[in-house]
């Protein structure tokens, strides 16, 4: 009898222990491992509830999410329609874990953790003051969102107007005076507080971005020359990659690119004759060589790398090359001097791509986008797919579909390429899809989508306005993106 309470006993032990453990992991987040860090390629669901929205110009209001390409610097905007009950769910596609910016027609930012593949929901009132997350990313966020923050750098343009007579030591000093109490603060709720493992290496990274940030972009302002007067911008240099797809460096890199100390190090490099173009950009980039070693490095940082990729992306360099095989060209010479991180040559590779409407991809078929788009595209199966995002409030979007109906037609005949129109429902009612039906969509292969399922699939493609289309080949693979109909192929009036 005792010997079987005892065993009742420990078998009550071991249950209640393991449903410690299974609480332990389900709390725990796993950090993205550096080798795919930047490699995302699935869609993140974001979705809440704004209470005490007021209702201004738009209908229902609008929530606006922007973000760009840390490695190319790419921006993307997303919104998201806030329905009757003030409610908003939509999806971003994401190629790394970020801090994207939300903001409203209230204006207020509100700083959100996003990751690949997972969901996140937020509940505020209209002027993001009073905020709650859920969701898988809901901790993060709770953990972000609490800590203490710092607003000296974003009062300082303020302050320097309404004191033109600081000097840059008093600046400085101003600076380390205001930073010292937010470090107090920061320290004791991190020490105070079981945060998540994401959570805590974003917090641990903020002072040293935030401090390289003001001071690189007050650079000139302050007079910087030594390395000791650059050790903030060192200091981020020796962070992990997982540091680098947050918001901090993607206006650090921006600062970074322009920097007075690149252009001033650059000066004093021994003058060489570039043969060609491509040998003329690798030798303008040896500017971010100079700058890795003043600042005591051998070899170019992550963050010096993102420098070279974004200065071959978004200051014209590549825009300045002849055809699509010289830009191939001179990107191909920089990385294999300047970007040994694999993940950073290929958004470089792939940008040229969809640049010059080259880049091809294929759909992840088991993602829940990727099932929508396949059954979407089925009655077109081994066809060539335009896929046309329309809306009928749209007027260029009812015009072209006017104007392209006698090509539509006898496309059908050939039997080679099909149209497939979607719209979403919230901006389409019911009687106008009907009536386009039975008028200049009719024969068409059309779907009258859920607003769910339409975001879903204008998220994959980074769609925003209308119309829209996407060229997809035979067996599937996404050809062109913001694929233009030739005009030749319209019907006249």
């Amino acid at each position: 009898m005792g010997n079987n309470r005892n065993t009742r006993l420990m078998l009550i032990v071991i249950v209640v222990l393991g449903m410690m453990s299974c609480s332990v992991k389900r709390q725990q987040v796993k950090v993205i491992d550096a080798d795919v860090f930047f490699n995302g390629g699935n869609l993140t669901e974001i979705s809440g509830k704004i209470s005490n929205m007021k209702k201004g110009k738009y209908v229902g209001g609008m929530r606006w999410s922007h973000y760009d390409n840390v490695i190319t610097r790419e921006g993307l905007r997303r919104f998201f329609e806030i329905d009757s009950l003030d409610r908003f769910r939509n999806w971003i596609y994401l190629p790394s874990p970020r801090i994207v910016i939300m903001t409203g027609n209230s204006g207020n930012p509100l700083p959100i953790y996003l990751e690949p593949g997972s969901d996140l929901t937020v509940t505020a009132d209209d002027m993001m003051t009073d905020v709650v997350f859920s969701g898988k990313l809901g901790r993060i966020n709770n953990e972000l969102n609490n800590a203490p923050r710092f607003d000296f750098p974003n009062k300082w343009d303020t302050i320097l107007r309404e004191d033109s007579t600081i000097t840059p030591a008093l600046a400085l000093k101003m600076y380390d005076t205001a930073e010292a109490d937010w470090l107090l603060k920061l320290d004791k709720y991190m020490s105070e507080q079981k945060l998540s493992t994401v959570a805590h290496k974003i917090l641990s990274s903020m002072p040293s971005y935030t401090k390289a940030t003001w001071i690189m972009n007050n650079e000139e302002w302050l007079g910087l020359d030594t390395v000791e007067d650059y050790a903030p911008l060192a200091d981020c240099m020796n962070h992990d990659i997982y540091s680098l797809a947050q918001m901090w460096p993607g206006g650090l890199t921006a600062c970074v690119t322009a920097s007075r100390l690149g252009s001033r190090l650059a000066s004093r490099l021994p003058k060489v004759n570039a043969s060609d173009y491509p040998t003329s950009v690798s030798l303008f980039m040896r500017r971010y060589e100079a700058m890795a070693r003043f600042l005591g490095f051998e070899n170019l940082p992550t963050l010096l790398q993102l420098a070279v990729a974004r200065t071959l992306c978004r200051n014209d360099v590549l825009d300045r090359c002849r055809d699509y095989n010289e830009a191939v060209a001179t990107a191909t010479k920089t990385c294999d001097l300047y970007i040994t991180n694999p993940s950073i040559r290929n958004e470089v590779m792939k940008y040229i791509d969809r640049r010059y409407k080259r880049y091809k991809w294929r759909p992840d078929q088991s993602s829940p986008e990727g099932k929508l788009l396949s059954r979407i595209i089925e009655p077109a199966k081994g066809k060539y797919v335009i896929l046309d995002m329309w809306n009928y409030m749209c007027y260029p979007c009812l015009k072209e579909i006017k104007e392209t109906r006698a090509w539509r037609e006898s496309m059908r005949e050939k039997g080679d390429t099909a149209v497939v129109y979607i719209t979403p429902s919230s901006s389409t009612t019911p009687q106008q899809y009907q009536k386009m039906l039975d008028t200049t969509l009719a024969g068409d292969i059309t779907y009258h989508l859920s607003d769910d399922e339409f975001n879903m699939i204008s998220a994959m493609f980074n769609q925003v306005l209308f119309p829209y289309h996407v060229l997809i080949g035979p067996d599937g693979t996404i050809l062109e993106e913001d694929y233009r109909l030739d005009p030749s192929i319209k019907e006249k009036d």
